[in-house]
């Protein structure tokens, strides 16, 4: 994370548009949910600083598509339910099958209420 190649966050950022473009063609009544899921606290804070320009530009896109599109972006990285339990990662960045069931419990409440 230590470098930004532009070149290849424009070229994942035309796929991400046509994917979009194709959702929408196919069934324009879709649903489309934009989700960020959280890694152990640990890692969060060690990846922090380096992830700042990152998350602009992220930022900065999802800001674009959503003037041609419409979705909903759900961030769960600061889920305090999830990232402060160890025993819910299979490693600092990967959730483990009780940490799946944990998150996907999370997603629901926040989609379905």
């Amino acid at each position: 994370i230590k470098n930004v190649f532009d070149k290849t966050i424009k070229e994942n950022q035309r796929y991400l548009e046509a994917l979009l473009e194709l959702l929408k063609q196919i069934n324009p009544e879709v649903e489309i949910y934009f989700t960020l899921i959280p890694k152990y606290v640990e890692v969060e804070a060690m990846e922090a600083e380096q992830m700042l320009k990152h998350k602009s530009i992220f930022f900065n896109i999802l800001d674009d598509l959503s003037k041609k599109f419409e979705f909903t972006f759900l961030d769960f990285k600061e889920c305090s339910n999830i990232k402060y339990n160890r025993n819910y990662f299979n490693d600092a960045n990967h959730l483990n099958y009780y940490g799946a069931i944990k998150f996907t419990n999370e997603l629901n409440r926040m989609i379905f209420g």
